[in-house]
């Protein structure tokens, strides 16, 4: 059943693609899970996910965190990256010195081979 709300289709698409990503998330997240690392209540988040309310930039930025997406992958902005190369791209970008060393020397030792 398709409950009409006040939300545009940008943000029911965005509200999509949140649940989309959880729902796939690596290991799977729970609604409550994201919810408390936004701050959320369980029932609160769910209605965001169920169209009930759009999400801020503010949440989305920590939703690119929590769900391992470019906010763009968010937005449906294509780019001419992969599914694939955009969540290498945002994981590098969110690494720190440390992890690049080992993902750097990893990438050379297997080239090599």
């Amino acid at each position: 059943m398709v409950k009409p709300t006040g939300l545009s289709n940008r943000e029911r698409q965005i509200c999509q693609r949140v649940r989309q990503a959880r729902e796939r998330s690596e290991p799977r997240l729970s609604q409550e899970e994201v919810a408390v690392k936004l701050g959320l209540t369980k029932a609160g988040y769910g209605h965001y996910e169920r169209e009930a309310q759009p999400f801020s930039v503010d949440q989305l930025f920590k939703l690119s965190t929590i769900l391992r997406k470019p906010i763009s992958w968010f937005l449906g902005i294509s780019s001419e990256l992969s599914e694939e190369e955009d969540e290498m791209l945002h994981l590098w970008r969110n690494a720190g010195e440390y992890q690049r060393k080992v993902v750097r020397a990893i990438l050379k030792e297997v080239s090599d081979k």
